[in-house]
């Protein structure tokens, strides 16, 4: 079944039904679900597919063949057209309808043959320009795609009319994959798998969750157990660096110093592995929302998998090798998950505002961190949106096993005093298991507090 995707559906729909020539390059992270996106998208109609892999220019090149020779009726086995140029020229010239022609790990066929790209540029803007097709191409290599294809140097810039950069799902369509879970489940759930189609996946098709757990990330066979690693050496030319700068974030040093000490990087080193992690969302950079200076920012492990496997597989893996795995689990529960969900918690609470609040637009969004200069101590608020017009929205996130009573309403309010530049002030406060009846009695006529509770986020 397939799941989500509503926006970029509709924007392929809309393109294709126009006459006319098109070209969109579709990108983003390996298992994020560009490839099943396509083939969503072109059932029911007349399309060839390319999926490329690493392997010589001319295998490349008959196996292509082959493909359009099928595709137009003429078995094309043994068969392969004697250039680059002869392909695109053959499929401008011998199949007259609409058709979509993808081409999926683009950068694969580049890397044995640099000038296709130049190649399919000239019948872009000749053969190709009068034609009804529409040309997609598809690239796990964000770095590649962004630079090789959207980029102004590459051969292919200013002729695209239209992109799409797949990105996780949020917490909400993520939690369509499990539909029976429980509302923490639910949570747990994304709080491991992250909005990544492929884990969603392999965690769904468990009946119990505790289980699915259990098989993919802490037994030796499972699908998730060296995931994190694995997509490390698929997607960079030194995975064991960001393996360390990536094991220094998740042990708690979140400043570049203090990350480039941890993992024996140089400084001017680890800040280019800084940057291509932020490039694969692996990792963000957090500024205190309102913080005009960027000293103040701290690096956070950003993907969920990433953050749970580090946190929880990497330290335990000798013992996951000699099959405790099960027990390691029943550890995590007992002792750690709590704190482990509650930033998972604060993010799909920032992600319920962004989804849900429509009076005004957000401009800023996040956490807030700084120096109380009145009780002169360091103060924090979990969530922070500035809307503009001297309006900002003010939240608290508590994942505890107890109802939310007025006390974190008047704390919250006393830290919101500390920005006098906002007059209206709008309060959230989430709360994982309910709010007391006495907040509740204070909040029923304040039209700018709102309490949210878990089964609001899935509602």
């Amino acid at each position: 079944m397939f799941i989500g995707r509503e926006k970029e559906m509709k924007f392929l729909n809309e393109r294709y039904e126009r006459e006319g020539f098109d070209f969109i390059p579709i990108y983003g992270r390996r298992r994020v679900g560009k490839t099943e996106l396509i083939a969503e998208f072109i059932k029911g109609k007349k399309a060839i597919v390319y999926s490329a892999v690493e392997q010589s220019d001319s295998l490349s090149l008959a196996a292509m063949s082959e493909m359009i020779l099928d595709y137009s009726g003429k078995p094309g086995r043994g068969m392969s057209f004697n250039s680059w140029d002869a392909v695109f020229e053959y499929i401008s010239t011998n199949i007259q309808e609409k058709i979509v022609f993808v081409i999926d790990e683009y950068p694969y066929l580049c890397k044995s043959n640099m000038s296709i790209s130049s190649i399919l540029q000239k019948h872009m803007d000749h053969s190709f320009k009068e034609k009804n097709i529409m040309i997609i191409l598809c690239g796990s290599s964000i770095s590649f795609m962004e630079n090789q294809v959207l980029g102004y140097s590459s051969p292919l810039y200013g002729r695209r009319t239209g992109q799409i950069k797949v990105l996780p799902f949020n917490y909400y369509d993520a939690a369509k994959f499990l539909p029976n879970a429980s509302l923490e489940e639910k949570v747990l759930f994304y709080s491991v798998a992250d909005g990544i189609p492929q884990y969603l996946k392999y965690l769904s098709e468990y009946k119990s969750l505790d289980k699915a757990l259990i098989e993919n990330f802490f037994t030796t066979s499972g699908h998730l157990f060296e995931e994190p690693s694995s997509l490390l050496k698929q997607e960079l030319r030194e995975p064991a660096n960001y393996f360390s700068v990536i094991s220094a974030i998740a042990a708690g040093k979140t400043r570049l110093n203090e990350i480039a000490t941890k993992s024996g990087i140089e400084n001017t080193t680890c800040s280019k592995y800084l940057k291509t992690l932020l490039d694969l969302r692996i990792i963000e950079r957090d500024v205190p929302i309102s913080e005009k200076q960027q000293k103040n920012g701290v690096y956070k492990i950003a993907d969920n998998c990433f953050r749970f496997w580090f946190r929880y597989v990497v330290k335990n893996m000798t013992a996951i090798e000699f099959g405790r795995g099960e027990k390691i689990w029943e550890l995590i529960k007992t002792e750690d998950l709590s704190n482990y969900l509650g930033k998972t918690f604060e993010d799909i609470c920032k992600q319920y505002i962004l989804l849900n609040y429509t009076e005004s637009i957000i401009n800023k969004i996040g956490g807030w961190w700084g120096n109380n200069p009145i009780e002169k101590k360091q103060e924090e608020i979990d969530i922070l949106a500035i809307l503009g017009q001297r309006k900002a929205i003010f939240a608290e996130c508590k994942w505890r096993n107890e109802l939310l009573g007025e006390e974190v309403l008047i704390n919250l309010q006393r830290k919101a005093n500390l920005f006098p530049e906002y007059d209206k002030k709008t309060f959230y406060l989430f709360s994982k298991s309910g709010f007391t009846d006495r907040l509740k009695e204070l909040v029923e006529l304040e039209e700018n507090i709102i309490l949210v509770g878990i089964e609001d986020l899935f509602a």
